[in-house]
């Protein structure tokens, strides 16, 4: 992707939501694609919801519901995976 093009139609969201953890966008992206294919209603069979197919306990446990809006879908999603570059 060159400069100033858009990698998906939720790079501000996940800019905003990346930046508050000093993590890279675009990994993140990249990782939501693989998940969902940019999809916010999508679910797995194992229960897993939106955009970066989070759990809801695990969306409870970072404070948020209602997976499948992109705005916390993402927010869970990118705390989510800070907690887990923390741990290991």
């Amino acid at each position: 992707v060159g400069s100033g093009k858009a990698i998906s139609p939720y790079d501000d969201l996940v800019k905003s939501e990346a930046l508050k953890y000093g993590l890279d966008w675009r990994l993140i992206t990249s990782q939501m694609y693989q998940e969902s294919r940019f999809n916010p209603k999508a679910r797995s069979f194992a229960g897993a919801q939106g955009l970066l197919q989070v759990m809801p306990r695990t969306g409870r446990q970072f404070g948020y519901s209602n997976l499948t809006r992109p705005e916390n879908g993402v927010a869970a999603g990118v705390a989510y995976m800070d907690w887990l570059e923390q741990r290991f």
